[in-house]
């Protein structure tokens, strides 16, 4: 299955666009190199072409301003891409890079690493390449650029299609179909499918791949005649491994007709080999020798050394035989680190995230015992008051008894006051036990104070550890899945934790499926949670340890809970 992702670049232009085009190359000079360069930005994806033709009319050398020639620079390694050209060196787009990242310019910068990675795709420095896509794709998804995304996807996808990384492949095709269904391009969806299906291909999931093709057949009125021809080859190919053979070569005759291609000659030379013409089949094979599909050319030396072989022309059956091994070498040596370097990315990406999220809930948390500090300074404060009121009405006490002391030493002297003093005595005595109960009350409040503040101390202790506590064993359960194990063994409880947890690492996500679905069940957060991870149905089933018929059941009644 053919996964063909060039682009058919149309080449006419109004009239009003060659007009405005060629008014600016004859005013081209240093005051208006700005605007000539932001018309060739504008119109690069629909002609291509007239983009270059404005950036000869400029002097690259005489520019002065460093953002215009990192600009020109991008625009220049674009265009003759968008041609299928590429440029001689990669002097101009790593300038552009320079730049752009030193005027923090994020949206040309992430252009720009697209760009230096398909650069180095063709010429087959595929290290270089993801290396670079993945720098694009961060950047892009972190400032929102969805076009950049988009074609971001689709080149990781065939990136990793040619190395063999199967699992990867049909991660970022399928990111690739979502993001052209966020879009709403309808060429860009038909593209998408096709690049999905061939990932199921890749892997042998020969009904998933027809599902994907055949949902692919509804756009092909939407597509160029590059793309239509390689939906129409792909679709030969699919008669073809179902034995259906005159199917298969109307397909690719069809193909050919519409946009001749190596690809539907190398099937029709499959077929013509298979009903036993060789010759028929060799001549369409010398046809196809311009390929530039590695998978398709891998199968392609696969069958002609096999013919030369069978016709006892082993001279050119070894020639080819060694082209293949080439052609694996360069595939087997670059397969590991293109994955290896895409995983890294990812991990510290993931870890980055992680971290940053973990920092936020523990600001929180440091904010909110901050608070709760505050809340017990003011209450110490309190008591402190409560204690100060205390030492005085006790030390009012100790003057009253001092007083009552002195009047009974004065009592033998005064005999004709001691009415009045006997009054005064009495009145000291009733306002010291008003003092005393007063003592009692604020002891005890003062006592019932420290023991509200120690139990906050206490809840708050218990709280934390238990949050600490579920974020750990969210954080494992989130291991394991990620790891494609089982968890039937996990309670509902113990799933609640990795739904909690997975609020944390992914909250935009989560909020996203709080506004689409009426409230869910923890069993089907977590089947969203598998989904969102890029797992297919067969994963699906083997981590919840279920049917494949429970699977679909499953998202049937999530998408019932579709709020209205």
């Amino acid at each position: 299955m053919n996964y063909n992702t060039n682009i058919n670049i149309k080449k006419s232009y109004t009239p009003w666009l060659f007009v405005t085009v060629m008014a600016i190359l004859m005013s081209c000079s240093q005051s208006n190199i700005s605007k000539s360069l932001e018309m060739a930005e504008h119109i690069i994806n629909e002609s291509p072409d007239s983009t270059l033709s404005i950036l000869r009319e400029i002097d690259y050398e005489a520019l002065e301003d460093n953002q215009l020639k990192a600009l020109y620079g991008l625009l220049y390694t674009s265009a003759n891409i968008k041609k299928q050209k590429v440029p001689d060196n990669d002097s101009l787009i790593d300038y552009s890079i320079k730049i752009f990242e030193n005027n923090n310019d994020s949206y040309h910068l992430a252009d720009s690493y697209y760009y230096k990675g398909m650069m180095s795709y063709a010429n087959k420095q595929f290290e270089v390449s993801a290396q670079y896509l993945k720098k694009a794709e961060y950047l892009s998804i972190e400032d929102g650029y969805s076009r950049i995304t988009n074609k971001i996807y689709e080149r990781l996808s065939y990136l990793n299609y040619i190395t063999d990384n199967t699992a990867l492949t049909l991660e970022y095709s399928k990111k690739f179909l979502d993001s052209s269904f966020e879009l709403k391009d309808r060429t860009l969806i038909g593209r998408a499918f096709v690049m999905v299906a061939s990932s199921y291909a890749a892997v042998n999931l020969s009904d998933s791949a027809y599902y994907y093709l055949e949902s692919g057949l509804r756009y092909i009125d939407d597509v160029d005649s590059v793309l239509k021809a390689d939906i129409l080859v792909d679709v030969g190919e699919m008669y073809y491994d179902k034995g259906e053979i005159d199917m298969s070569k109307n397909n690719a005759l069809q193909s050919d007709f519409i946009h001749p291609n190596p690809h539907a000659k190398m099937l029709l030379g499959k077929i013509e080999y298979l009903r036993g013409d060789t010759i028929r089949a060799n001549e369409y094979w010398d046809h196809a020798l311009s390929i530039n599909d590695v998978k398709i050319k891998k199968e392609f030396y696969k069958m002609v050394a096999n013919y030369y072989a069978e016709v006892g022309n082993y001279d050119d059956a070894y020639t080819i035989s060694l082209k293949l091994d080439s052609l694996n070498d360069t595939i087997n040596k670059s397969s590991k680190t293109v994955q290896e370097l895409q995983l890294k990315f990812d991990r510290a990406k993931s870890e980055s995230e992680l971290y940053q999220k973990i920092l936020y809930t523990l600001i929180i948390a440091f904010l909110a015992s901050i608070a709760l500090l505050l809340f017990l300074r003011f209450h110490q404060r309190r008591v402190r008051s409560y204690n100060s009121t205390i030492n005085t009405l006790t030390n009012k006490n100790e003057t009253y008894k001092s007083k009552i002391e002195s009047f009974s030493e004065r009592v033998s002297m005064y005999q004709h006051e001691i009415g009045l003093y006997v009054s005064k005595v009495s009145n000291y005595e009733e306002e010291i036990s008003k003092n005393i109960e007063k003592i009692k009350i604020l002891k005890t409040s003062d006592r019932s104070k420290q023991k509200e503040i120690d139990e906050l101390k206490d809840n708050i202790s218990t709280l934390y550890k238990s949050i600490m506590s579920e974020l750990q064993k969210g954080h494992t359960i989130y291991e394991v899945i990620k790891n494609k194990k089982p968890i039937v063994h996990y309670s509902d409880e113990d799933l609640n934790s990795l739904v909690d947890f997975y609020k944390i690492i992914n909250n935009k996500v989560f909020s996203s499926w709080l506004e689409r679905y009426t409230p869910l069940s923890v069993r089907q957060y977590v089947f969203l949670i598998l989904e969102n991870l890029g797992y297919d149905d067969y994963d699906v089933a083997d981590v919840l340890g279920v049917s494949d018929t429970t699977v679909r059941s499953t998202r049937s009644r999530i998408k019932k809970k579709t709020r209205l």
